[in-house]
Formats: C-alpha cells, sequence, structure tokens
C-alpha cells in the first residue's frame, strides 16, 4: 500500500523523482508516532516500485470506475445508453534498445534518433469521463488491430461505442451488436455514401443490409472468430449537415446499428457523434496536465506500469469531479480538470 501511494503520488504530481516520492513517505511516517523512518536510499522504493503488480493498479482505476458509473444519475445518460468512445494515441518514453524493440519509433526517424513511441488504444465513458480500460501495441499497429481486446471484453449489452472512422469496419459494428451493444461511427473513407438504395428512414437517413463481407488478410480477427459473425448487418446510414462554430467538417456521413429513427433521430445520433470529441481532450488532459506526453522510464514493463497507474489518477481526479459537479450542480463537463488535478497534488492527506 505504502508502494502504491508513493506511485501514485509520482503520477499525480508530474512524474516527481522517486527521491521526492521517499520523501512523503517520510513525511506520512513521521506524522504517525512510533512508526518508524526508511532511510533516504531510493533503491527499496524504485525495486519495490518495480515488483507492483499492474494488475492490481488496474484492478483500482477499474473500481474508481465502477463507482463512477454507480454515481451517475439516469440523466447523465445518453437515451438512457452507456456511452463509450474509443480512439488510440501515441505515447513517447526514454529511449532504450528494449523500448524500441517492443514499441518501435516514428516511421521515417533515422535509426538510433528520437524516441520510442507506443501505441496506446483507450476505452473512455462519456457518461462519467472515466478511463475504463486501454491496450497498448506497436507504433506501427493499426488502430483497429490494438483494440480488438477492448471490443471484445469490454462491450455490455446496451452500450453505444461511438468511434472515429478508423474504427469504421464492417466487423466491428457485427462484434459489438453480438454483444448486445450497439455503434455510431463515421463512415469509413474507402466506402462510398449511397442514399439511393436500402428503406428511406428520414432526409438523408437510410436502411441498408450490408452482406458480411470476405475476411481481409489484414483482419486482426482469426478465422473462427470471423466466423462466427452474422452473415449481414441491418446499417443506418445518416447524412449530418449540421455544424458548430469552429467545427472544419461541414458533412459527416454516420453508420449506426441504432435502426429505430423515432428512439434515436438522425439529429442526436449527429450530437452524440460530435461529443465523441470529448476523448481528445481526455487525451489532453493526460497527457499536459497530468504529464504522460513522455514516460520517464528503462524498461517496457515499467512504462506499461506507469501507464496503468496513470490511468489510476485519471480515475481518481475524474472521481472528485463527478463529486463537485454533483454537490453544485453543475454539468461535469464544465468543471476543471487541470484545477482538480492542482487541488490534488497540493492536498494529499498522506497521514491518512
Amino acid at each position: 500500500a505504502t508502494t502504491f501511494h508513493a506511485f501514485l503520488w509520482q503520477t499525480l504530481d508530474g512524474q516527481a523523482s522517486c527521491r521526492e516520492a521517499l520523501h512523503q513517505v517520510q513525511l506520512a511516517r513521521a506524522l504517525r508516532p512510533g512508526a518508524a523512518l526508511p532511510g533516504s536510499n531510493t533503491s527499496a522504493y524504485c525495486q519495490a516500485r518495480g515488483r507492483l503488480d499492474t494488475d492490481v493498479i488496474e484492478e483500482a482505476a477499474g473500481g474508481i470506475a465502477r463507482r463512477m458509473n454507480a454515481r451517475a444519475l439516469p440523466e447523465d445518460r445518453w437515451l438512457g445508453r452507456e456511452v463509450k468512445i474509443l480512439d488510440a494515441t501515441g505515447v513517447r518514453m526514454d529511449d532504450t534498445e528494449v523500448s524500441r524493440a517492443v514499441f518501435g519509433t516514428p516511421s521515417g526517424q533515422k535509426p538510433g534518433c528520437g524516441f520510442p513511441v507506443m501505441k496506446l488504444c483507450a476505452l473512455f465513458s462519456l457518461t462519467t469521463g472515466a478511463w475504463l480500460t486501454h491496450a497498448a501495441g506497436h507504433n506501427t499497429d493499426h488502430d483497429l488491430s490494438t483494440a480488438v481486446s477492448l471490443l471484445s471484453d469490454n462491450l455490455s449489452t446496451g452500450d453505444v461505442l461511438v468511434a472515429d472512422r478508423a474504427y469504421s469496419a464492417w466487423w466491428v459494428m457485427a462484434l459489438a451488436v453480438m454483444q448486445g451493444a450497439d455503434c455510431v461511427l463515421r463512415l469509413h473513407q474507402n466506402r462510398t455514401a449511397n442514399f439511393r438504395q436500402g428503406r428511406a428512414l428520414g432526409t438523408g437517413d437510410r436502411l441498408l443490409t450490408w452482406p458480411k463481407p470476405a475476411r481481409g488478410e489484414r483482419c486482426p480477427l482469426t478465422k473462427e472468430q470471423y466466423a462466427a459473425l452474422p452473415e449481414s448487418l441491418e446499417i443506418r446510414m445518416v447524412r449530418s449537415t449540421s455544424t458548430r462554430p469552429g467545427e472544419r467538417v461541414q458533412e459527416m456521413i454516420l453508420v449506426s446499428t441504432l435502426r429505430d429513427a423515432v428512439r434515436y433521430p438522425a439529429a442526436a445520433l449527429a450530437d452524440i457523434f460530435r461529443r465523441r470529441w470529448q476523448i481528445e481532450l481526455n487525451f489532453d488532459d493526460i497527457k499536459t496536465a497530468l504529464g504522460m506526453n513522455h514516460l520517464a522510464c528503462q524498461s517496457a514493463e515499467m512504462a506499461l506500469r506507469m501507464v496503468s497507474m496513470y490511468q489510476c489518477a485519471y480515475n481518481l481526479i475524474r472521481a472528485l469531479m463527478q463529486q463537485g459537479a454533483r454537490s453544485v450542480g453543475a454539468d461535469l463537463y464544465r468543471m476543471s480538470f487541470t484545477g482538480t488535478a492542482r487541488l490534488l497534488s497540493s492536498t494529499q492527506k498522506w497521514h491518512r
């Protein structure tokens, strides 16, 4: 527990040094009468941090996320549904041979130059803002390849998956439907939007049947997994031309498995997809406010451990934001993540 909390403090304080973390432990012990003070050598703490089980950290982060979900009100959800947003980002780390071998470096970079970059695919709750889970991969891995385990293990009945066109594949929608979930995705740029086919549900709103395509060579699903998918899907295709101030996109073509045009109007689908941008802001909070843009570590194992601790720290901050928003009747997404992070970092009660 001592190692966990010291590691958590390091993360909340922008990757503070191990010596600073040890000083916090010494301070906490000094406030407890009769407690033995650890020495000032950081070796023991660094070794203990290296032995900390990543699964324990992820379970702590997941526990916070579940607590936040339990506190969510019905009006916090989108039309009564839990919305999960998916995207990927890159995370830089110290340049070591092991990290280069595991995660790779950006294309076009000369050998021996620059830093290794981890492909990090993450799933967030739009209801609470919690970081639900993540998967790490090689820098050159396609976003879909990294996301397979997230989609297979973390979509539940009633969930709605919202993601950009990088995840707009037939098998993604089929996989979601098989788990009782639905999708709102942007149409992939390689697929033509034909609004003359299918059945009209409204202006710029069509119901189509998409047969199961042949499994491509780059499909990350195994042959057995792909064969288990349905032979066809009923897909709703919606054209949205409404824009908001500052938006670059003038027209969006969305595809969704939400076929009920009365319960889920086209305008509602466009609105929830535009809220997908929140995941970009989440990544910015984690990488800028918390400092995950560069992981100061020498091994791939520690890099993964640090990412999991960032998940725990991020969810802790989001939980406080949710609690604060509820207490004053404010919108959760109007709360300041940076302000909450700074407040938490400066007021931790180590003696507890």
